[in-house]
Order: C-alpha cells, then sequence, then structure tokens
C-alpha cells in the first residue's frame, strides 16, 4: 500500500511540471490592457530622419497629411531614375513595430491569447506600378514579416481551495510561410522565395500563418491532517493541478506578380569618317519599364519613362514600398546630334534614333535599366566596313501620263542581292513604300508631272544593312506631233472661216 501511495504522489508531481518552453512573458488579465497605438514614424519623428533638406518637417505642417508624408518621402529618394529598393529596405528594417497591429490588419483573440496577428509587411525587392496599382516582384527575394500577441492569464477563485498558486508555463510559437501552397524557408521574421513561374504576371500568393501554444498551470491546495512532529495537525496542501492550454492561429496573405524585363536596345553603324560616326540606335520595350543610355566618349544620349517614388503603407508605422510613375519620355543630350525620332507606343514602345557623334573610335556603351535589372554593353557599336549597300534606279516606259521606276539592290562588294529590303520610292508628292524581291529588286509606277524630273528611292538601315539612297532623272516626254499637226490645222480653219465671215459681212 505504501508503495502504492509513492507511485501516486510521484506521477502527480511530474503531471504539474512546466514544459520547456522559452518563452515566459504574459500578462494577469486584472491589468492587461489592448496594446496602444505608437506615434507615426515619420510625422512624429520628422527631425530625426536626417534629411537632405531638414526644413521640410516645417514647411510640410501646412499640408495635408498625405501631403506631409509624400514631401518627406520624396527627400529620401536619392535619384529618381531608378528604383529605390535600398532606400526602403533601409527604412523598413529601423521600423520600431510594438505589439500594435498596423492599420487594416484584423487581430484574434481566444480564451487566454489575446491580439494576435501577422502581417507580411514587404516584399523586398518589389516594386508597384502606378498604372494597375499591382506589385510585382523579381526573381527571387524575401518576405519580411511581423507579429504580436499576448499571453493573458485570468486568476480565478475556487471554493474549498485553502491556497491557489498559479505556474506560467509561457508559449511556443511558429510562423510558416508558403508561395501558392508550397513552403519557404525562413524564421519568424523573414522567409526567402525564388519564384517558379517566371512569366511576365505570373501569380505569386503569398501567406503566412502565426500558430501560438500557451500553457499555464494552477495548483489547487485544501485543508488536509497531517503528522507534523508528534502531533496530527491540518496543513494547507498541494492536492490536485489543473493544466490550461490555448492554441490560436492567424494569417495573413499578400500577392505579387512576376516582372519580366522584356527589352532590348542594338546600335547600327551607318558610317564612321573624318572623326564623326552616322549611326542608329533602336529601343524596344513591351511593358514601358525600361530606361536606356548610350555613351561614346564624351556623347550622351538618355531616354527615361519611369521616374520612381516611395510609397507609405501600414500606418502607424509606414512601411515604404518604391512605387513606378510613367511620365512623357525624357531624352537627355550630352555632345551630340538628333538627325531624327522615330516613336511607335503601339504595345509598350519602340524607338528609332538617327545619331550623328563625334568621336575618335567606336567604343560605345550601351546601358539598358529595367526595375530589377541593369544590363550593360561595352561594345555596342558594330560597324561593317566591307558592305557597301547600293540601290541602282532605272525609268522606262515613259509616257505623257506615267512612267515605270525599277529598283535594284545590292552589295557593291560582292554584288549579293539584298532581299526583304523596304525601299522608300518619291517622285514630286507621290510615294510608295515597297520590299525587295529574291533578287533584290522592286518596281513602282508613278504619273508623270510636268516639270518634275527627279525621282528618288531610299533605304533605311534595318540594322543589318546600312542606309543608302539613289536618284534617277525622269526624261522629258518626246512632243506629240499628231498634236502639233491637229493644233495647226485648227488654227488655219479658224482663220479661214473668219476671213469669209469677214467678207460675207462687207462685200
Amino acid at each position: 500500500m505504501k508503495a502504492f501511495l509513492v507511485l501516486v504522489f510521484a506521477a502527480s508531481f511530474a503531471f504539474a511540471a512546466c514544459p520547456s518552453y522559452p518563452y515566459t512573458d504574459y500578462s494577469w488579465a486584472s491589468a492587461y490592457a489592448s496594446p496602444a497605438r505608437p506615434a507615426d514614424t515619420l510625422l512624429g519623428n520628422c527631425g530625426n530622419l536626417n534629411l537632405t533638406n531638414p526644413s521640410l518637417c516645417t514647411l510640410a505642417q501646412n499640408l495635408s497629411v498625405d501631403g506631409k508624408k509624400q514631401l518627406i518621402l520624396d527627400d529620401l529618394v536619392k535619384n529618381n531614375g531608378l528604383p529605390p529598393f535600398s532606400e526602403a529596405s533601409a527604412w523598413n528594417s529601423r521600423i520600431p513595430f510594438t505589439k500594435y497591429p498596423p492599420d487594416g490588419t484584423v487581430s484574434r483573440n481566444s480564451s487566454y491569447i489575446k491580439d494576435a496577428w501577422v502581417k507580411i509587411i514587404s516584399i523586398s525587392p518589389s516594386m508597384i506600378d502606378s498604372r494597375d496599382n499591382k506589385t510585382y516582384i523579381n526573381d527571387s527575394g524575401q518576405l519580411s514579416i511581423v507579429h504580436g500577441f499576448s499571453l493573458v492569464v485570468p486568476q480565478e477563485s475556487f471554493s474549498g481551495d485553502c491556497r491557489t498558486d498559479y505556474e506560467v508555463c509561457g508559449y511556443d510559437y511558429s510562423i510558416t510561410a508558403f508561395d501558392n501552397g508550397q513552403r519557404l524557408t525562413g524564421n519568424t521574421s523573414t522567409a526567402s522565395f525564388s519564384v517558379p513561374n517566371r512569366i511576365y504576371g505570373a501569380t505569386n500568393n503569398f501567406s503566412v500563418t502565426l500558430a501560438v501554444n500557451s500553457e499555464y498551470l494552477i495548483h489547487h491546495y485544501n485543508m488536509q491532517w497531517k503528522v507534523v512532529g508528534w502531533y496530527w495537525r491540518r496543513v494547507c496542501t498541494l492536492y490536485r493541478t489543473d493544466s490550461r492550454q490555448d492554441s490560436l492561429t492567424v494569417y495573413d496573405n499578400a500577392t505579387a506578380y512576376y516582372y519580366q524585363a522584356n527589352a532590348s536596345a542594338k546600335t547600327f553603324v551607318d558610317g564612321f569618317q573624318n572623326g564623326l560616326a552616322d549611326l542608329w540606335l533602336h529601343v524596344t520595350s513591351k511593358n514601358d519599364s525600361t530606361d536606356f543610355d548610350f555613351l561614346l566618349e564624351n556623347a550622351k544620349l538618355g531616354l527615361q519613362r519611369k521616374q520612381y517614388q516611395l510609397k507609405y503603407g501600414l500606418e502607424p508605422y509606414n512601411v515604404l514600398t518604391p512605387v513606378s510613375v510613367s511620365k512623357p519620355v525624357s531624352i537627355r543630350l550630352q555632345a551630340l546630334s538628333v538627325l531624327s525620332f522615330e516613336s511607335n507606343g503601339t504595345a509598350g514602345y519602340s524607338d528609332k534614333i538617327h545619331l550623328l557623334v563625334s568621336a575618335k573610335a567606336l567604343n560605345c556603351t550601351l546601358r539598358t535599366y529595367s526595375p530589377f535589372l541593369e544590363t550593360v554593353n561595352l561594345d555596342a557599336c558594330f560597324f561593317n566596313q566591307t558592305q557597301k549597300p547600293m540601290l541602282n534606279l532605272t525609268v522606262a516606259n515613259v509616257t505623257n501620263t506615267t512612267f515605270e521606276v525599277l529598283a535594284h539592290f545590292y552589295d557593291n562588294s560582292s554584288n549579293a542581292s539584298f532581299p526583304g529590303k523596304i525601299i522608300q520610292f518619291a517622285y514630286g508628292n507621290q510615294s510608295a513604300v515597297l520590299a525587295t524581291d529574291f533578287l533584290g529588286t522592286t518596281k513602282t509606277n508613278f504619273s508623270y508631272v510636268q516639270g518634275v524630273g527627279i525621282v528618288s528611292a531610299a533605304f533605311t538601315t534595318d540594322f543589318e544593312v546600312k542606309s543608302t539612297k539613289a536618284n534617277a532623272v525622269v526624261p522629258a516626254t518626246m512632243p506629240d506631233l499628231l498634236g502639233i499637226l491637229w493644233y495647226w490645222l485648227a488654227l488655219v480653219v479658224g482663220f479661214w472661216l473668219t476671213y469669209l465671215f469677214i467678207k460675207r459681212q462687207y462685200p
């Protein structure tokens, strides 16, 4: 019997032990209050932001809340031609988050776990496109996650207890992140992702789960008879331990879309002699978010269609995200001449620019700036010195009303024809645009115009063949002898009839 009682007491004390929890902070229910809203990190801390222009804190006082914040954020952006990823990341990493949930974040309560929430505060790097207000991401990146909750322990009264003790075991929690249902690696504050479907606009549904488990013990004591020394006495003795366990799970999600840079840029040199380069630049982009810089010695041409700002969200913490804003194309020129600029903005854009640059050598650099990628071509100028395109024009079948012009397009150095090339004909105010056949020839007809004696044809480079042009003389038409004969005959008859009429009137 004695051995049985020993086992019972041993089991009781084993049950009463707290599990090994890593955290021990908690609040008594009588003293608990939901987290208070902290001060706004921008407006409440403007003087400590190390602004380039500190007076903005004073100038912003007469603006709206949004106007004040945007004025401050514009100062934080050092170069609005590039996405301010580093500025956003540096700011977000220093935000002093508390247990107060960011605006728009829903918190949940359970029996003993209060004001629990989790939030994906940023996806880095990412960019918001102002045209569709969607968040776009690169091939890979990182989720930044914050959370908050409190373990709250109520103190209860139990009849029959001579004493009631509470032993707070604490809590543990885990945060799990997913991309389109696939679990990501990380910890409670970050998770790394790599986009599996790298197609422009592909959806990435990110989600995070915060799971909290808590436990505390209630040790109940009652009065029991026990031998104390030589006497039996009633002693307040532990007789039972209750475990209070609780679990709560909260969620958050965010959607981002894959951004695939779909842009190209190339140059083509039509001619280079006497220190003067005649060249073309062709840039294209399907998503209107790529800028370019062309450099040749001290000459520079820059094209910019986007500018970037910082957008704040999740107040009062003001998490920052770069945002792209469309703008009219900006062209920056330095030490060069633009001979022509053709732009097509039907789908994205396509620009073809004809340049004249003074240079000692064709050491060209072409930089392409997409939101998440910069590429550099240090040998961008292609010059085919052996290629000598030639346009031969022949005028035939000239009449008083029409004539025919035939063009033959070929390489004068190799006699190879250029098939499928677009030739532009012009005669007076008439024009025609035709492609050469497999022999490099094409022809067209024009209406003859008295006094217009030149017909021209031109080929503008397709970045494979150099530009060239040619003129031909349209010979004057032969006199119409029969017409002249009839004219003089009519004139003689007219004089004869006039003579007969006068003679009859005056016999």
